[in-house]
């Protein structure tokens, strides 16, 4: 049997896919944080000003369902799961745009779950490299931890 090596679109469809919120699920924030990543920089090296491409579509859609499902994991706080979705927003948002929603040259747009009208302020995050992303992506659960008063663990 020969070693068939899977496409970097391929393995993150399949880890879009694996996530199923609908039946009770866990979810491993370090794992998430890296899909979140890798997703970027592949659609990133990708871009086009005006199309996603037809294979590329069903990792967005996988990206869509994640993001539409209100059930909460079962091993997570509720601010790690809200600063998933809300970059997992911002990720949408960038794909849609051609990596143009933002000012800085590498970045992802924070707050578009729930607001996106024109002229409304919003936190931009630099994914230059995975170390700042994380970084953004602390201040945003710690944003979250304080808005539901939820104590640290």
């Amino acid at each position: 049997m020969r070693n068939r090596s899977i496409g970097e679109g391929e393995r993150l469809e399949n880890e879009w896919a694996e996530i199923d919120p609908l039946s009770g699920y866990d979810l491993d924030v370090e794992r998430m944080k890296h899909l979140i990543y890798d997703t970027y920089r592949y659609f990133r090296e990708k871009r086009s000003d005006d199309y996603i491409s037809r294979s590329d579509l069903p990792i967005y859609k996988y990206i869509g369902q994640f993001i539409k499902f209100d059930y909460y994991p079962d091993n997570i706080p509720a601010s790690s799961f809200h600063a998933l979705t809300d970059f997992a927003c911002g990720l949408c948002v960038e794909i849609e745009t051609g990596f143009k929603a933002g000012y800085l040259e590498e970045s992802i747009v924070l707050g578009c779950q729930n607001d996106m009208s024109p002229g409304s302020a919003h936190v931009e995050v630099d994914m230059s490299c995975y170390g700042s992303f994380e970084e953004g992506f602390e201040k945003d659960r710690i944003y979250f931890r304080d808005l539901y008063d939820e104590t640290e663990e």
